[in-house]
């Protein structure tokens, strides 16, 4: 991607039970719905207007091969589904714990606003 989007909360609920919010990207509009923080210490990628509101993988999701990625409370989440890590380098690359092999990717590979976030196979290029 051309590195012009930001992964912002929509207002799509994806799991009413769950709480679970779908995450897009879109050209940024700088509201609180698009400001994440990252803590380095929990592995935790959070939504700096609600500390509680973090980013996971949906449980038992299947987006053609990947698995969706949402925002649910924290309290929701005991496992590594909701726990990435940063590979610094051209990429700049994000992975959950549970799968070494998957990175953030967005449905498609379309730098396009609205566009799903899922994770995807890391294949050395832009995820």
């Amino acid at each position: 991607m051309n590195g012009d989007r930001v992964l912002f909360l929509s207002d799509h609920i994806l799991n009413k039970q769950r709480q679970e919010h779908v995450v897009q990207i879109r050209k940024p509009k700088y509201d609180s719905r698009e400001i994440w923080m990252f803590d380095g210490a929990t592995g935790e990628i959070y939504l700096r207007s609600n500390r509680n509101m973090i980013l996971a993988i949906e449980t038992g999701s299947n987006a053609r091969g990947g698995r969706i990625v949402v925002i649910q409370r924290q309290f929701r989440s005991n496992s590594n589904d909701s726990k990435w890590k940063y590979s610094p380098g051209q990429y700049h690359n994000w992975s959950p714990y549970s799968n070494n092999g998957l990175c953030m990717d967005v449905y498609g590979g379309r730098d396009q606003d609205n566009n799903q976030v899922i994770t995807w196979s890391c294949h050395n290029g832009a995820n």
